[in-house]
C-alpha cells in the first residue's frame, strides 16, 4: 500500500511538473465591484483554487465535523491573511505555507482514512492563511475597496461548504482507489508548487494545460489569417472562450436570481434547470448572432445601442408576466383547496389523500405544475438581451475579417455560460430539497413558491423601470 501510494504522488507529480508553463500574473479587475472582484480572484487562478478544492476535499473525508470546521476556519484565515498581505507582502513565503499544506492535505487525504480534527484544522488555517496572504498583497496592487475582502471570504466558504456538504467520503474498493488519486494529485500539486516557492521565483500562478496553445505575438497574427490552420489553436481559442463565458456568468447578473428564484418557486426538477439555463444561453447567444448581423449588414445606418433598451423593456415584460402569472396560480390553488380530497381547479394538478400528481403538461411540467411554455417564456426573458462582452468578441471578429471565428467563440462563450446557470440552478435544487428534507424551512416552505414567483416578478418590473428611463420614457410615465 505504501509503495502504491508514494508510486502515485511521484506520478502525479511528474505529470504535474510537465504540464508546467510560464507564469501569469494574477491580475484583479474591479469592473465588476469590489466584492465580486475579491469573489472571483481566488476562483480565476490555478494557484488559488486547487488549494481551496484541496481543503474541501480534505474536510469532506474527515467527516461531518471536519466540514463543519472548516466552513468556519477557512473565511476567518484567508480575511486574516489579507489583512496581513494589505502591509506585508511576502509572497515567497506565502506561496511555500500554501504548498506545504496542500502537499501534507494531499497524503492526509489519500493515505490515511481517519483524520484527526487537530491535523485538518493545522492544514485548514496554514493554507487559508497563505492564500489570504497572497490575495492582501493582489488586493493592495488592485487598489479595490474593503469589499474585495469579504468576497475572498465568500469563494473560500462557497467552496469548502458545497465539497465538504456533498462529496461522499471515498472508503474501500473504487472509491478508495478514487480518494488516494485525488489526494495524491493533491499532494503532487503542492509538491510542484513547494519546489518553486523554493527554488523558483515563487510568485506566478503555474498555467493549467491547454492554455499553452493559445496563439501570441505573430502566431496570433496568424491564427487570424486563418484560424484552421493550427486545430490545437482552433480548440485553445474555443476552450478559452467557454471559460470567459462561465467566468463571466459569475459575475452580477446574467440571470443566476432569475433562475434561482423559478426552480425554487416552481418546484423544478433537474430537467428545469438544464432547460432553463440552456434556453437563457441559446437566446443570450442568437441575440449576439442578431446584433453582429444587424453591425455587418446596416453598419452607420443603425445604431446598435439604440435596441439595447428596446430588448430589455422585452426582456423585463416577460419576466414580469411569467413572475404575476406564477403569483396568480399559486395563490388560486391556495383558495380552491377542498380539504384532504380537494381538487385545484387549473385544470392540470389534482390530489387524492393528500398525495398530488399532475395529468399533461408536457415533458417538462414540473411537480408544481408548471409548464414548459412559460419556462421558455422565461428563458427567452433572462437571454434575449446580450451581455456586453459576447458582442464584443462579436463585433472584433467582425472588424478583423473573421465573422465565422466569431460565430463560432460566441458560441462557445454562451456554452460556458449555460454551463454555469445549469450548474447554479442544480445547487438551488439541492438546497431547497435538502432544507425541506431537514425541516429547517417549516412552515416557510409553504411560501417559498410564492416567494419566489414575487421575486421574479420584481425582477422584471425592476428591468422594465430601467428600460422605460433609458428610452426616455420615465420622466412622461413617472
Amino acid at each position: 500500500m505504501g509503495k502504491r501510494f508514494l508510486s502515485t504522488v511521484g506520478a502525479a507529480l511528474v505529470l504535474t511538473a510537465a504540464w508546467a508553463r510560464p507564469a501569469w500574473a494574477h491580475m484583479v479587475s474591479a469592473d465588476v465591484g469590489d466584492f465580486y472582484a475579491g469573489l472571483l480572484h481566488p476562483l480565476t487562478s490555478a494557484e488559488h483554487c486547487i488549494p481551496l478544492l484541496g481543503m474541501g476535499f480534505l474536510a469532506a473525508q474527515a467527516g461531518p465535523r471536519a466540514g463543519r470546521l472548516a466552513m468556519c476556519l477557512v473565511p476567518l484565515a484567508l480575511v486574516a491573511g489579507c489583512l496581513g498581505g494589505l502591509d506585508w507582502p511576502f509572497p515567497r513565503g506565502a506561496s511555500g505555507v500554501v504548498a506545504l499544506g496542500l502537499f501534507i492535505a494531499g497524503c492526509l487525504a489519500a493515505g490515511w482514512p481517519d483524520v484527526s480534527l487537530r491535523g485538518v484544522a493545522a492544514c485548514l488555517l496554514a493554507i487559508g492563511a497563505g492564500l489570504g496572504w497572497r490575495s492582501g498583497a493582489d488586493w493592495a496592487a488592485s487598489r479595490a475597496g474593503w469589499q474585495f475582502v469579504p468576497g475572498v471570504a465568500a469563494a473560500g466558504l462557497i467552496v469548502t461548504a458545497v465539497l465538504a456538504a456533498w462529496l461522499p467520503r471515498l472508503a474501500g474498493g473504487r472509491r478508495g482507489l478514487a480518494r488516494g488519486l485525488l489526494g495524491a494529485a493533491f499532494a503532487g500539486y503542492g509538491g510542484l508548487l513547494l519546489w518553486r516557492a523554493l527554488w523558483g521565483d515563487g510568485t506566478g500562478p503555474v498555467r493549467l494545460p491547454g492554455l499553452s496553445v493559445l496563439p501570441a505575438g505573430e502566431g496570433l497574427q496568424a491564427f487570424l489569417r486563418d484560424p484552421t490552420a493550427s486545430p490545437l489553436a482552433l480548440a485553445g481559442a474555443l476552450v478559452s472562450a467557454m471559460a470567459w463565458g462561465a467566468a463571466h456568468a459569475l459575475t452580477p447578473g446574467h440571470g443566476k436570481a432569475l433562475v434561482g428564484a423559478y426552480l425554487a418557486g416552481s418546484r423544478g426538477t433537474w430537467r428545469h434547470a438544464v432547460w432553463l439555463g440552456l434556453t437563457v444561453a441559446v437566446t443570450h447567444t442568437l441575440g449576439v448572432f442578431a446584433l453582429g448581423a444587424v453591425a455587418l449588414l446596416a453598419a452607420g445606418r443603425v445604431d446598435q445601442e439604440r435596441l439595447f433598451p428596446w430588448l430589455s423593456l422585452a426582456s423585463g415584460l416577460g419576466m414580469l408576466g411569467v413572475g404575476a402569472a406564477m403569483a396568480v396560480r399559486r395563490l388560486g390553488r391556495a383558495g380552491h383547496g377542498h380539504g384532504d380530497g380537494g381538487h385545484s381547479h387549473g385544470g392540470t394538478f389534482h390530489s387524492h389523500g393528500g398525495a398530488g400528481h399532475s395529468h399533461g403538461g408536457g415533458p417538462a411540467a414540473g411537480p408544481d405544475g408548471f409548464g414548459w411554455r412559460p419556462l421558455l417564456v422565461l428563458g427567452v426573458s433572462g437571454g434575449i438581451a446580450p451581455c456586453p462582452s459576447a458582442l464584443a468578441l462579436m463585433l472584433g471578429s467582425i472588424a478583423l475579417g473573421r465573422a465565422s471565428l466569431g460565430l463560432a467563440l460566441t458560441a462557445a462563450f454562451g456554452l460556458g455560460l449555460a454551463g454555469v446557470l445549469t450548474l447554479f440552478g442544480l445547487l438551488c435544487l439541492r438546497g431547497v430539497t435538502g432544507l425541506e428534507a431537514s425541516g429547517s424551512l417549516g412552515r416557510a416552505a409553504r411560501w417559498l413558491p410564492l416567494v419566489g414567483a414575487v421575486l421574479i416578478a420584481g425582477i422584471g418590473a425592476l428591468a422594465t423601470v430601467y428600460a422605460l428611463v433609458d428610452l426616455g420614457l420615465g420622466k412622461i410615465l413617472f
